[in-house]
């Protein structure tokens, strides 16, 4: 039995010091690039990007067309009933000229949303980044025990 202990212990020692992690470096773009932590924060910041251009547009004028095309029949009490087409068209066009700032304030107002949660983002990077590079030295730590304990059973 103890030399199945020591075969054992040797055999786990060997597959355990074979185990070699990816460089760090490595790792870390392909993280910042795929964990959604970071996706949701980039969908934010999407979000507001969009905010600030529609909070930018109510500058923009407006052109409705509105037309209208059909028969018409007329019916009349004393005489025929009189057929034709009706026709009609409507073309507005449409310019803000003051809003006494309350435009203004709306687009100040989503350009400061756009900012933080472009903060927010790099907030989220952070986070990530900090996170992976915790787990990153745990599971160095983790091989380097690991290594150590088959070790001092091989000499038990």
């Amino acid at each position: 039995i103890k030399k199945l202990v020591s075969i054992l212990a040797t055999i786990s020692f060997i597959v355990v010091s074979n185990v070699q992690a990816q460089p760090l470096g490595e790792l870390i773009p392909g993280l910042l690039q795929s964990h959604d932590k970071i996706k949701a924060a980039q969908d934010d910041v999407e979000s507001k990007k969009y905010g600030l251009e529609s909070s930018e547009a109510a500058w923009l004028p407006t052109l409705d067309l509105n037309l209208e095309y059909g028969h018409e029949i007329k019916r009349k009490v004393a005489s025929e009933s009189e057929y034709g087409n009706a026709f009609q068209r409507k073309v507005t066009l449409k310019q803000l000229i003051t809003d006494f700032g309350k435009t203004s304030s709306d687009i100040r107002k989503a350009e400061l949303d756009l900012e933080t949660k472009n903060i927010d983002l790099e907030s989220a990077k952070q986070k990530v980044l900090l996170d992976g590079v915790k787990a990153y030295w745990d599971g160095k730590k983790l091989i380097s025990r690991s290594g150590k304990v088959f070790m001092y059973q091989l000499f038990l």
